[in-house]
């Protein structure tokens, strides 16, 4: 007889209010709600549709189900109603760093309070937990950074460690929402919405000799395969213009000897694009065949008045197809630099000989710095 059936998805950001770096949104007429919700809850309704598809037995959120710490009461509404949908399904569920934004250290998260009274969730885990049902198993770790729980990396690896120990011999699973070794940090969205910090990595390693048959994680948004049995859900719909891999969840199916078969199940989502042109440089003549209804286009140009580009504008909106165009700006370098292996307890001057190795910064440069600011943590 074959075993469990779990649908894993994670960051579904809903209430997210506008798609990153295109700074305004359109109103969708269907679901009556700013556009960038809308792909929201239309992801969040095919993934319902295919926990009721495969009859799951459990559908795992890997962390950012809601967008920020005070999601709006139209999006926790439609999140609860598209609960009630899932038949025999049961949710279990992991806090994520956007849904302890702007909560208070001892507050309790949106997904505490509104998913965890819903009667088809089972479990919310908001500190390192071990959760079975019915002879299956959850190891269960939620962002723990934030909200006043920071981690340095010995504390993770100890939390992994002991959720092993504590692991039954039956069939199961880790969910987390966090950083990993290894992990591909372009990724979009993330890029610009966690704290410009450097994140503490849990080793793949760690995972892949753990005693679950597959770790399902949450907080990259690109999907990714990081070890024999470590993936990166990745988000269910597109937030950023960097992201250009399909959207969707993961199907994982249980067999008689605790193993899995995890499969991607693909959602329809709306693509999202962006081109540049000048004077030299100018629109590609095939955009408005490349693009469709509710698709987002950015368009950066150094003169937004061109003929060429107002002309396109008006075409494209004429295909229902939500269109930014925006002057050219001079790149300015990023200040977003992220270190592996440090987490927001590290001491400053660590900290500073970090950044400064990250940019290249002469020995002698770097001496005078932790010159002048050991003055300063003298004075």
């Amino acid at each position: 007889m074959a075993g469990p059936v779990v649908v894993c998805a994670a960051d579904l950001h809903m209430g997210c209010m506008s798609s990153y770096g295109m700074g305004h949104v359109s109103w969708d007429e269907q679901q009556q709600c700013n556009s960038t919700w809308a792909q929201g809850f239309r992801a969040l309704d095919q993934l319902v549709d295919l926990c009721l598809e495969r009859d799951a037995d459990y559908l795992a959120i890997c962390g950012d189900t809601f967008d920020n710490g005070n999601p709006d009461a139209e999006v926790v509404a439609r999140f609860t109603e598209a609960l009630d949908r899932l038949g025999r399904t049961r949710v279990v569920m992991v806090n994520g760093n956007h849904d302890q934004r702007h909560v208070i250290a001892s507050h309790r998260t949106p997904v505490d309070v509104y998913a965890a009274t819903h009667p088809k969730v089972l479990k919310v885990a908001d500190g390192p937990e071990m959760f079975t049902h019915e002879g299956f198993s959850f190891a269960m770790l939620p962002w723990t950074r934030v909200a006043g729980r920071s981690r340095l990396n010995d504390d993770l690896v100890r939390d992994v460690q002991e959720l092993a120990e504590r692991f039954g011999d039956g069939p199961g699973m880790f969910m987390s929402h966090c950083v990993v070794d290894g992990v591909d940090f372009v990724r979009g969205s993330e890029e610009i919405m966690s704290p410009g910090v450097a994140e503490t990595p849990i080793p793949v390693r760690l995972l892949d000799s753990g005693p679950w048959a597959s770790a399902q994680l949450g907080h990259v948004h690109t999907r990714q395969e990081l070890g024999a049995k470590t993936f990166y859900t990745g988000s269910t719909f597109k937030i950023s213009f960097k992201e250009t891999d399909a959207k969707g969840a993961s199907v994982l199916t249980f067999d008689d000897d605790g193993g899995c078969d995890v499969e991607f199940a693909p959602f329809t989502v709306r693509d999202l694009w962006q081109w540049s042109c000048d004077a030299e440089h100018p629109l590609p003549d095939d955009i408005e065949d490349m693009v469709h209804t509710r698709d987002l286009v950015r368009i950066t140009t150094d003169d937004p008045d061109r003929d060429d580009v107002k002309k396109m504008r008006r075409t494209l909106l004429s295909k229902g197809v939500e269109v930014d165009v925006r002057k050219s700006v001079k790149n300015c370098p990023s200040m977003n630099v992220r270190v592996p292996g440090m987490s927001t307890s590290v001491d400053p001057v660590t900290a500073l000989k970090a950044y400064a190795a990250h940019k290249n910064t002469p020995q002698s440069v770097v001496d005078a710095a932790l010159s002048e600011f050991g003055k300063v943590r003298e004075a």
